[in-house]
């Protein structure tokens, strides 16, 4: 199974929220607060096991599941199924109907995806990927996103500014506790 994730939502922090922190009234740090508002939620999404912003998430498959089973999905929470693609056995790439399967996006690990009832997996062509799940995870609204998180969010931002000469950087341990706090609590 191979994997590509693009995010399609915006972050959950934005250069005004970060400039206010850091008491900042230029705009001549914009581009790197940026970068670091991106690197902090890289962060804080190890940290908490969860996505903080809303991604596309496209899965590939060398086959569908035999015997029933179902095709599991790999990133939570899912919000939802884009599209099922598979190649038939001409070659051609098709989508297969929702109305063909059943989406089971509860909250827990995995999301799964199973054959509708008295449907079959449709015939596919034996290659590599030849099934292609695509679906989008994380919070659909940045609000969604607990507080413990961005405060976390806003002191790893902080450090980053306040060390950008320094070639070696460690989070701060405010942070970290505050993203471990989240963890147990999140959603």
């Amino acid at each position: 199974m191979r994997y590509n994730l693009v995010a399609i939502g915006s972050e959950v922090l934005n250069v005004q929220q970060v400039k206010l922190q850091l008491s900042i009234d230029s705009d001549e740090w914009d581009s790197l607060l940026e970068t670091y508002i991106e690197a902090a939620r890289a962060s804080a999404e190890h940290y908490t096991d969860r996505t903080l912003v809303q991604k596309r998430v496209t899965e590939n498959y060398d086959a569908f599941p035999i015997g029933g089973e179902a095709i599991e999905l790999s990133f939570a929470p899912v919000r939802e199924i884009q599209s099922v693609q598979y190649i038939d056995e001409d070659g051609v790439t098709q989508t297969w109907s929702a109305s063909n399967y059943k989406a089971d996006l509860s909250e827990g690990l995995p999301a799964r995806i199973t054959e509708a009832f008295d449907v079959n997996w449709p015939t596919i062509r034996d290659e590599i990927n030849a099934v292609t799940v695509s679906y989008d995870i994380g919070p659909i609204n940045p609000d969604d996103v607990p507080g413990t998180v961005i405060q976390g969010m806003l002191l790893e931002v902080g450090a980053y500014f306040e060390q950008r000469h320094d070639s070696v950087r460690k989070m701060p341990t405010a942070a970290e506790n505050l993203y471990h706090k989240a963890k147990k609590t999140f959603l």
